[in-house]
């Protein structure tokens, strides 16, 4: 969906009960226990894809510094009203961004990132960027969550009646935004940097096609290893050779 859309939808409210609520995603309050208390009141987290900032501000309010990004302008102007009016722009800041671009921040400067709902929305090309950029910006120890579409019998039934453009896709007919649901493998694959904490898969009730559908959801857990492959290897290396390392 471009641009436009997304500031149609958040401007007019028209098709996505995520874009029209305050409370914080399912999947993020499951997190709060699993995971959230691993990570410092001074840590920072990374809020992709963040919308309006209903998931920003549940981690604000309980003494997390956290940064939203998300391409539309309409949504990111929405959050920082609501940040200023609800006294947390101090622990939560929004900016524009495009999350398949280099994200604004340095390298293992983060110690989580969420993904509620963004990564189905991404082609392949765009998921490749994304996966590489939030491994860049995760500390050793840093947590992903991701919550995005499973491959179902309600996804399947969609594709069939109306294709995206690649395996699993499909299109929404009322806002013309493709979609893509996930095999297990498929997202194991994409992150493969990271060492895989947790799966869930969820039956969702929600609104789609002119209904109310069931609609499976993975929501996995990952966590950027302390050492990574290559030192690992190096480490290896070093021992069969000798050579000390810095």
């Amino acid at each position: 969906m471009s641009v436009a859309s997304w500031n149609t939808e958040y401007q007019q409210w028209r098709h996505l009960p995520s874009s029209r609520t305050n409370k914080a995603s399912r999947a993020l309050r499951w997190f709060a226990n699993h995971g959230l208390s691993n990570i410092p009141k001074t840590g920072l987290i990374l809020d992709v894809g963040c919308g309006s900032g209903r998931n920003s501000f549940f981690l604000a309010s309980r003494g997390w510094r956290v940064i939203g990004v998300d391409y539309s302008d309409a949504a990111i102007h929405l959050a920082k009203a609501a940040a200023r009016r609800t006294k947390l722009a101090r622990l939560a800041s929004f900016s524009v961004h495009d999350v398949t671009k280099r994200f604004p921040l340095r390298d293992q400067s983060c110690d989580a990132a969420i993904d509620m709902s963004c990564l189905h929305l991404l082609n392949k090309l765009g998921r490749h960027a994304y996966a590489r950029e939030t491994y860049r910006v995760l500390r050793p120890g840093g947590y992903l969550l991701i919550f995005t579409i499973a491959s179902c019998s309600a996804t399947r039934r969609w594709r069939r009646a109306h294709p995206g453009s690649e395996p699993r896709s499909y299109v929404i007919p009322q806002n013309g935004n493709q979609e893509k649901a996930f095999l297990r493998l498929e997202i194991t694959n994409l992150f493969h940097r990271l060492h895989l904490a947790s799966w869930r898969t969820l039956p969702i009730s929600v609104h789609a096609f002119g209904g109310m559908h069931k609609v499976n959801y993975h929501l996995a857990l990952f966590q950027r290893p302390q050492i990574s492959l290559v030192d690992k290897k190096r480490g290896k290396l070093g021992r069969k050779t000798g050579c000390d390392h810095l």
